[in-house]
């Protein structure tokens, strides 16, 4: 795929966010899917290709409303680099809101990898995971 596929592809993935139709996910991950979002001294995925589409899956229900608002990407070769804001409220009334980085890795036009740079103590705060 060219740069601009796997620009096309990282972007239709965060705009398929909140939605609940995990159809473009199953498109554009590659069955060896890692999808990371570090944190100090811990480098383990945190999801595999099916759990991430079950997650994806499951926000329609942990959220009222939920998207995310790309606000720059860089792209070179096989990586896509995305700046994005993802805004929504909780089921329970809570606002969210999250500002991301998330490094794409491309392997034969899949996402082989991501890595997801935001701010973990907001999540832990409002899903209680640590």
């Amino acid at each position: 795929m060219s740069v601009e596929d796997n620009i096309a592809a990282a972007e239709a993935l965060l705009a398929s966010m909140g939605s609940g139709d995990v159809s473009v996910a199953e498109r554009v991950f590659a069955e060896n899917l890692a999808w990371y979002v570090p944190r100090r001294h811990v480098d383990s995925p945190v999801a595999d290709r099916a759990s991430m589409i079950k997650t994806m899956a499951s926000l329609p229900v942990a959220f009222t409303a939920f998207t995310i608002q790309i606000n720059g990407v860089t792209a070179s070769g096989d990586r896509v680099a995305v700046e994005a804001e993802g805004c929504g409220t909780l089921a329970s009334g809570r606002h969210y809101n999250n500002l991301y980085h998330i490094l794409f890795e491309f392997h034969d036009g899949k996402i082989k990898t991501a890595r997801e740079y935001c701010d973990t103590a907001h999540i832990d705060a409002l899903f209680g995971t640590n």
